[in-house]
This record gives structure tokens, sequence and C-alpha cells, in this order.
């Protein structure tokens, strides 16, 4: 049961069965049009789970991602890299202390972008290069399609690394209304190229931007939330920052700022930690001057774990790459002034859950239930009238070709090459000791629940990951110096040509060498093989 207030004085109304019946009934697009008339309507058919909670309004949604961010390399961890606004944010807003993203970039923007686990859409073995031809499959739904279809403006900037080689996986063809920024990662910071061929572009457009790649997104991001704060619908923004993903490379103003008794790429390291700090800072304050931090909600995560090399020390066992919490538990907050609380929040919340979980703020759901993976529970990043309760069955961190993590309550399974390990992680933070012997009943039944995740086969069957690159998709030939299907597809068939056209005129060489008038072949007398006696 909840109330509402808007339009009434005190009128309670019934959650779930009949909401959930309306929803039933009513398309999509009737949905958005009540809503649009009362706001009394929008809380009863767009919010009709159970259990209830009650929210006048669809909010704004900026969800911000960085790349590589450690668990200490914010400051309110104790870390030395001075982080100012994440810090003050993360303090007024509510601190998830156990978001688990993934082990990687492309599998965390998978599950970002579509609540399913990257295994279920193949995605689980390789992160997605320049040169590969596949990308996030188009017949699955998105939250960008998802929320467009629900009313919502969106765009995206900064990196977006699920598929380049195909326009029909850039953004603007899923659902981003405009995009600004770099197809792949680990583009150069200042040249915004990778590998020497040049990724930046606005909306489908090359563009040569000059400035740092941080500066440049977070100052695009200022620019739209701005524009689009001035429009009767709400809008949602979907902001990766490259850093400080390597290359390590930072501009002198941020390195002078450093420890100079630090070696020189770890002090490049911290000035790139410290150049994403003031982004956000630049994004934040967007959305106060804006005047509807009121209705705005900001996600903040980062993709996967740190690189123990350049990461601040951290108590947590791994790296980037590993299915320890080193590799997946990351930092993350939610804020939304007056919505949501300042507190700390121990209870798990993963990167699956949060497509659902803004689908639901958005009142509108994934059209594909059965392939979502994700829990749609808005009280996991602290919005509702009602406290979050820690679900009693296992939940899935990660998965790739042969291993996985999952949960259960504060116990963790890693399960690797056909070995595994169970660790209390509000004991054993570190996952230092394996009890797995003392808990057999709840190993064997997070190894029974890996065993039921679906899987699909790889897109690719090598791997690309942590520095190694060993995919058979790697062009052999020179590429153009921008990055983009045409110019792709254009090599390719040069490439094709070179070889057909001389294997064409051997072919030809060889017939008028071998008829006869007749039309039989003789093949002791074609010319060819006269050569070789």
């Amino acid at each position: 049961m909840f109330k509402l207030r808007r339009f009434t004085k005190n009128v309670t109304l019934p959650c779930g069965s009949y909401t959930d019946l309306i929803l039933e009934v009513l398309t999509p697009k009737l949905r958005i049009y009540l809503a649009s008339r009362s706001l009394v309507i929008t809380s009863l058919l767009f919010f009709s789970a159970a259990p209830c909670f009650a929210i006048e309004t669809r909010p704004n949604i900026v969800l911000i991602v960085a790349d590589d961010l450690g668990w200490a390399d914010a400051s309110y961890h104790q870390g030395k890299i001075p982080t100012p606004n994440i810090d003050n944010y993360s303090l007024g807003g509510l601190r998830l202390e156990r978001f688990y993203a993934t082990r990687a970039c492309t599998f965390t923007r998978v599950a970002l972008m579509t609540g399913q686990h990257a295994a279920a859409l193949g995605m689980h073995n390789t992160v997605i290069s320049w040169y590969h031809r596949h990308g996030l499959p188009v017949a699955t739904e998105i939250l960008p399609e998802v929320l467009s279809e629900a009313g919502y403006q969106t765009f995206a900037v900064g990196k977006w690394h699920l598929g380049n080689g195909k326009k029909e996986y850039w953004p603007t063809r899923r659902g981003f209304n405009r995009f600004y920024g770099h197809l792949n990662g680990r583009i150069d910071y200042f040249e915004h190229t990778i590998e020497g061929k040049h990724d930046w572009r606005i909306d489908e457009q090359p563009v040569w931007p000059i400035g740092y790649s941080t500066k440049l997104i977070a100052e695009k991001s200022q620019e739209w939330i701005k524009e689009y704060a001035k429009n009767a619908e709400p809008f949602f923004a979907y902001i990766a920052f490259n850093a400080p993903h390597s290359p390590f490379q930072a501009p002198k103003e941020y390195i002078d700022k450093t420890d100079p008794n630090l070696p020189e790429d770890k002090r490049i390291y911290n000035a790139m930690v410290m150049a994403l700090d003031d982004g956000i800072g630049t994004i934040m304050s967007a959305i106060q001057d804006s005047g509807e931090s009121h209705n705005t909600l900001v996600l903040f995560l980062s993709d996967n774990g740190g690189l123990e090399k350049y990461s601040e020390p951290t108590i947590l066992r791994g790296e980037k790459g590993s299915f320890y919490d080193g590799g997946s538990r990351v930092l993350s907050f939610a804020v939304w002034d007056t919505k949501i609380e300042p507190a700390v929040s121990n209870v798990v919340v993963r990167a699956v859950d949060v497509p659902t979980i803004l689908a639901r703020l958005a009142g509108t759901n994934f059209k594909n239930p059965r392939g979502v993976h994700g829990r749609p529970n808005p009280s996991l990043i602290g919005v509702g009238n009602f406290e979050s309760e820690e679900i009693a069955e296992p939940l899935l961190i990660d998965m790739g070709e042969d291993s996985a993590a999952a949960i259960l309550g504060n116990l963790k399974l890693v399960y690797q090459n056909g070995k595994s390990e169970l660790f209390n992680i509000e004991k054993d933070p570190s996952e230092i000791t394996n009890i797995e012997k003392s808990f057999p009943k709840e190993k064997e039944q997070l190894l029974n629940f890996i065993s039921t995740i679906p899987k699909s086969k790889p897109l690719v069957k090598r791997s690309y990951f942590m520095g190694k690159d060993v995919s058979p998709e790697r062009f052999i030939w020179k590429v153009p110096d921008v990055i983009g299907e045409e110019h792709t597809l254009r090599w390719q068939l040069g490439f094709l040509l070179l070889i057909l056209l001389p294997s064409g005129y051997l072919v030809i060489f060889y017939l008028l060498g071998t008829i006869k008038a007749k039309g039989t072949i003789t093949k002791e007398k074609s010319p060819i093989f006269r050569r070789k006696k």
C-alpha cells in the first residue's frame, strides 16, 4: 500500500495484482500518454511492483562509469589520491559498498545495457577491439532503447566499447539520440586515436577536437545536461570515461599536483584519477545548475577493479581480470536529492541489476524478462520507502568460458578450471581462507546454480584480454586512419580482389591450355603440366 499526495489529500491504493493487471492490458504508448496527463496515474501505473513505493515523477537518469578505477583510488576508501568530488557526492548519497561489476570492460558494459550476463550473449571471452567485426547483438533490447520508447531523451558521451566494425552496433543505432566520444577503449587521450587510427566522433561523423579526452567528455556532458534539462521530457545520460585506463597520459597541471617522490608512471596514473574527479565535479555542477537535481538520479560506478601496479593498495584480492573481489567489486554510489538519504549499504548490487532498476524507475520494463538476469528493485540503490533485503538465493557475479563467481549471502564461490573456492566475504574480505569443507551444502548449491546459467557460443573463438592479442579476426593489412565501417569494408574488398584476380587468371590459363577442339580436356597435354616435366 502507498499514499498519493498529488491532486488528492489521502488516497490509499493497493499494490501488486491490480496494477499488474493494468500494466498487462495497457500498451507502453498508452501508459506514457496517461502518465503525461496525471501524476496520480503515473504513480499507479509505472510503479506497480511489490513491495511498492511512491514516486511522483519519472526522474532524469545520469549513469557515470569510470574505467579501471581501483577500490581504494577514491580517498574515502583510505587511498592517497585526492578525490574531493567523488568523496563529497558519495557521502551525500548511498555508498554501495558491495557493488559488483565484472572483471573487464566489455562484460560490464553488456550487463549495464542489457541486464544480462555477457555469457548469455556469447560475449564473455574477449573484450572488443577496433578490428573486431562483432558487437552487442542488435536483436537484444538494450537500456537506451527501452527508455527511448518510454519517452526519454537519450545521449551517450565517452567510451562505447560495444562494437565499432558495423554501424548497426553504434550508439546512435541502439537508442541514443546523440553521441559524442569514441567507439573503442584504450585511446590516446590527446590524439584521440587507437593504434594510429582516429576514433572520435559526434553522432556518426568523425571530428578532431583539441584537448584531453577526460575534459572533453566532462564538458560535452555539462553542455548536453543543461540543454536536455530544459525539455519537458526526462533525459537519460550515459557518461563513460576512459580514465584511468591505459595509455597512461595526463595534462602537466595535474601531474604537477602529485607526489614528486612517486615513480613517474604512478604520478601519471594519480593525475588521471584527479582529472577524472574534476570531470565528475563538472557533471554534478551541471546537474545542480540546471535546477533538476531534485529530479535527477545519478549512479556512479567503475567498470571493473583496478590494476595492482597503479591503483592504491587495497585489502581486496586480485585485480582487473580476476574473479576475486579485486577484479569486480568496485566503487559505486547513488545520489538523488530528496529521494536518497545519505547512508552506507552492504547489500549486493550488480551491474546486471542496473538497467532493470533504471527501467523500473522510468516506468517501463524490458520486453523480454526471460532474458534479463537483473533484479528490478529500486530499493537496492536506496529508492523507496522500505529497506532492501538480501535475497536468500544465489546471485551470479561473472562468468567466463570455464570460470565463474557467485554469491549466496556472505558466501562467495570462485570456480576456475575445475576447482572451486568458498569464502566468507564479510569475515574474510581478502578471500584468503577457503571454507568450502565447512559449508559443503552451500558449495554444492552454488555449483549447481552456476551449471544452470545459460551460456551462448562465444562470438569470438579466441581472446584479446589483459594485453594479449591472439584473435584470429585481426586484420593483416593496412587499414585507413579513421575507424569506421565504410573504410574497413573498402579495404576488405581490396584485399579480396587482390587474392581473387590472380586466381581467376590462373584458372582461365589452365582451361585455355587444356581444352581441345572437341571440347575434351587432356590433362597430360596441358601447357601447365608440360612445363613441369
